[in-house]
């Protein structure tokens, strides 16, 4: 993995995710020059050196999206289903074409359950917890007042486990998710990603200024953070039976550039 030229990050910053036990894991935040002070990207794991290269690839990831958005001809903006969805959807950027290629099909599916489930209220079966005793679920839950599982299987393309929570604090709902080929290890990434979308609004309310790469998906966020009730009210009213996800696009290329991959999955509403 290398950064292409034209991504000029400022500094990633490494925080414990909890500062009294570095045994949690780490968080990395890479942010960019010009970026209002907002994490351009971010990444989540056990170790320093992990958590930077996951950061790091995130950013690469998004750089490449902002290219492709801005310099792309029509043709290829369409195939890139860039012409109709403009956000990072289903991108994912790795250093082997065969685990790119999986975890933006995974990506793509996540944004599926949570398109249907949360928004459209098709109905999502609620899950226990399957580490509610391990000491990062522990820590991570005692910055929400109430969390709830919602599982989601796909057998459609491949076996794809999609875990959607809802931490409430507060008035508002945070939502974090993860999709895997995996049924073990959603959940942490999960309420880690909740705990990011609450930090997020408070730096939000407190600069009254947000990083609109993805602007339909944050300013979703933005309003389940204000209104819980609005979001629960409308899970499990749709009588609609789940649609089979159908594969739109699904596009991979190499970049030299950056010593990797680039690949998007789109699956049909």
């Amino acid at each position: 993995m290398k950064i292409p030229s034209n991504l000029e990050i400022d500094h990633v910053s490494l925080h414990p995710l909890n500062p009294l036990d570095f045994n949690m894991g780490w968080e990395a935040f890479t942010f960019i020059k010009d970026q209002n002070n907002f994490p351009f990207s971010g990444g989540y794991a056990s170790t320093k050196e992990l958590a930077q290269t996951i950061s790091i690839a995130e950013a690469i990831e998004r750089n490449l999206f902002q290219q492709k958005n801005s310099t792309s001809t029509s043709a290829e903006l369409s195939a890139w289903g860039l012409d109709t969805n403009k956000t990072t959807s289903g991108f994912a950027f790795g250093t082997t074409a065969q685990a790119t290629v999986k975890r933006s099909l995974c990506e793509a599916y996540e944004h599926f359950v949570r398109y249907h489930g949360i928004y459209r209220g098709l109905k999502l079966e609620e899950h226990k917890s399957q580490n509610k005793n391990d000491a990062i679920i522990i820590y991570l839950k005692t910055f929400f007042d109430d969390v709830k599982y919602y599982l989601k299987i796909n057998s459609e393309i491949l076996t794809l486990y999609s875990l959607t929570l809802l931490a409430t604090k507060d008035d508002g709902v945070f939502i974090g998710a993860k999709c895997s080929t995996d049924l073990i290890n959603l959940e942490t990434p999960a309420l880690v990603e909740c705990l990011r979308n609450l930090r997020l609004f408070k730096s939000y309310l407190s600069k009254k200024a947000f990083n609109f790469l993805n602007k339909e998906v944050e300013l979703r966020n933005l309003n389940a953070a204000t209104n819980a009730k609005s979001v629960f009210e409308n899970l499990n009213t749709s009588c609609e039976d789940w649609p089979t996800p159908k594969i739109r696009i699904l596009k991979i290329e190499e970049r030299k550039e950056c010593e990797g991959f680039l690949a998007r999955t789109l699956i049909d509403d």
